[in-house]
């Protein structure tokens, strides 16, 4: 604090994860003090944007460190005001955390902003899975918050505790809806905190009508320090996805939110790569990506498109044996209402098609299908 007076006050939103708070005190309080065994500690905290890793939004990059370590130089008084000056004196002093927070961004690399000591504390959030290399055995997947937690926090955002018996199940609805995604459970209770006469069975019915135009509104209500949407901070992401990532998300986007087989991509092209029927057309163009020059089904293709969405927590791949492709509700809605009407057409046309070598097992689309 004596370093940082701009460190901001916690949101009256906050509610506490006590799984994840407790692998944090363990960590750093409960613990081995990282002097006394000169043991430098480092923990991630890894998951979804929106997931409630932060209650400040702010991309970390390059720039941004620098700019934090010339501060604490300044702040130190050091004769030399400089980030490297700044890592040294760190390293001089007993036990200390730095917080590398929302260090997203995959040309990132944190080892040169750490201080070369063997003592301290170093705590980073991130969407990015392969930031839990930075600390192998002490990294924890937020994951969704509980119902309870859930409820909490959009009471505690629409500003309504005393509810009827149907606004308390409404309200309970709801929060399943948005898949106790922090980010979303925040902007449905800032809304309703602004529009008081709108009763949450009235803003559930309205939110299953046109989910997408919900999700994509700007926060305007500021009951807490978030800048952007659930969808704007997806956008983020998608928008680092490389091609083959990008086609992967496309046919999640049509097919059912959980335990997509991810081995049904592979049949469907090794079952219809030599079909010269034209209403397999779609499937064989959106496949064409993950084959080699041969015309052969190449795994490592797919398993570096599947790496990229992990790496930004867009997907998880759940199963021994057998892989499953499972994405969150939410960024099932927001992938699909990515694409324009003639791409969800054709990805219709595919997610039909992926089927065809399966023909007796069932089919589940997203429900803009039906």
């Amino acid at each position: 604090q004596r370093l940082l007076p701009i460190v901001p006050a916690l949101t009256s939103l906050f509610t506490g994860r006590e799984d994840i708070l407790s692998w944090l005190e363990e960590h750093f309080i409960y613990g081995s003090f990282s002097l006394k065994f000169n043991l430098q500690q480092q923990f991630v905290l890894y998951e979804l944007g929106g997931a409630g890793k932060t209650q400040i939004i702010a991309i970390i990059n390059k720039e941004s460190i620098e700019q934090f370590l010339v501060q604490v130089a300044h702040n130190a008084h050091l004769a030399e005001g400089t980030s490297v000056a700044a890592l040294v004196w760190v390293c001089h002093q007993t036990e200390w955390l730095m917080i590398f927070d929302n260090a997203d961004s995959p040309d990132l690399d944190l080892w040169k902003s750490f201080p070369v000591c063997s003592h301290g504390n170093i705590f980073i959030t991130s969407q990015n899975k392969a930031c839990i290399k930075y600390a192998p055995e002490n990294f924890y997947r937020v994951g969704e918050m509980s119902n309870e937690e859930s409820f909490s926090v959009l009471l505690k955002a629409s500003h309504r505790f005393h509810l009827s018996e149907a606004e308390y199940a409404a309200a309970r609805e709801l929060v399943q809806e948005l898949g106790h995604l922090a980010l979303a459970i925040v902007q449905a209770g800032g809304y309703l905190n602004h529009h008081q006469h709108v009763k949450f069975c009235q803003y559930l019915e309205s939110y299953k009508q046109d989910k997408p135009r919900y999700l994509r509104k700007i926060r305007a209500y500021n009951m807490d320090s978030y800048t952007l949407s659930v969808f704007s901070s997806w956008n983020l992401s998608y928008q680092k996805l490389d091609r083959k990532a990008k086609q992967v998300l496309i046919l999640c986007s049509i097919l059912h939110y959980s335990k997509m087989p991810i081995g049904i991509l592979k049949r469907a092209w090794n079952t219809l790569a030599q079909s010269h029927e034209l209403d397999v057309w779609e499937v064989k163009e959106a496949l064409k990506l993950f084959i080699d020059d041969n015309g052969k089904w190449n795994d490592n293709s797919l398993e570096e498109a599947l790496g990229n969405l992990q790496f930004y927590s867009l997907v998880e791949i759940t199963g021994e044996g057998v892989a499953f492709l499972n994405i969150h509700p939410l960024v099932h809605v927001w992938s699909y209402k990515l694409l324009s009407t003639e791409k969800q057409k054709n990805a219709q046309m595919c997610a039909q098609q992926l089927f065809y070598p399966i023909q007796k097992e069932e089919m589940t689309c997203h429900d803009a299908v039906q």
